[in-house]
């Protein structure tokens, strides 16, 4: 107690399904046992999330908030530089593409001015982008892993957890054998995939239209910076950065044809 709508949903179903006389799946019990087992395992723990979309910004931070987690701001890395030093978090969650300063310049300065100085801090990188080249940039930075975007509570908190209290099973710091989907195959989406609200109405409840507010001021952005780009000539380069951040807030609202 107090228990979320997830955790709620979770135990309900568990108890709907043995009062028919069915054997709840493995799956099931584990997937309730490990939510509410992490929800106070992890309250008082500070975790700084260094992300400039806001849309993102309140997914991750409304699934950390339930399970009691101290969560500190940056918007980019620069920021997060400063954050971090002011707060000595336990864990960084780090976007890569960012204005002012980017995730990858971000983790390696914070590895050279920890060195001999501070306790190293776990750091996994936010990114809708696990192509192994682009997994193979963050190791060789300083990262301990990542955690894909669209965010699902299940693998944020497992890979918070399993790093910090030394859980060795299901850790997703070595992902190096995951199948990894080629992001140049066709896929077929509808244009909402209202599963996606509706998991995050799940956990979230009401919180949910303010992600949607969220994405919708994103966009706007995102969109202005395509126009700057292409009123100054269309750099291909400069175009990866509107184009990253509107594919990870669109998947986040389940937008997965943008």
């Amino acid at each position: 107690k107090p228990a979320s709508v997830h955790e709620l949903s979770l135990g309900l179903s568990l108890v709907s399904k043995m009062n028919a006389e069915q054997r709840p799946s493995a799956q099931d019990a584990r997937s309730f046992m490990e939510v509410s087992h992490t929800s106070g395992e992890l309250a008082g723990v500070t975790i700084l999330v260094v992300e400039d979309m806001q849309a993102n910004l309140a997914v991750v931070q409304g699934m950390l908030a339930q399970l009691g987690v101290t969560v500190e701001i940056a918007e980019n890395g620069e920021q997060g530089i400063k954050k971090w030093l002011e707060t000595s978090p336990d864990i960084i969650l780090m976007d890569l593409h960012m204005p002012v300063m980017d995730g990858l310049t971000a983790i390696k300065t914070i590895r050279r001015m920890e060195t001999g100085v501070k306790q190293r801090v776990p750091i996994f990188a936010l990114t809708a982008d696990i192509q192994p080249e682009s997994m193979a940039e963050v190791a060789a930075a300083g990262g301990d892993g990542y955690i894909s975007k669209p965010f699902k509570r299940t693998e944020l908190v497992e890979t918070i957890s399993n790093r910090l209290f030394n859980k060795a099973a299901n850790s997703n710091s070595d992902k190096s054998d995951q199948v990894v989907k080629d992001s140049s195959m066709p896929v077929d989406y509808e244009s909402v995939d209202e599963s996606v609200l509706s998991g995050l109405e799940e956990i979230l409840g009401d919180q949910v239209k303010d992600i949607v507010a969220a994405f919708v001021h994103d966009v706007k952005g995102v969109f202005q910076m395509f126009d700057e780009v292409c009123e100054c000539g269309n750099d291909q380069e400069a175009l990866q950065r509107p184009s990253h951040s509107l594919k990870s807030i669109s998947a986040n609202v389940g937008a997965l044809r943008l």
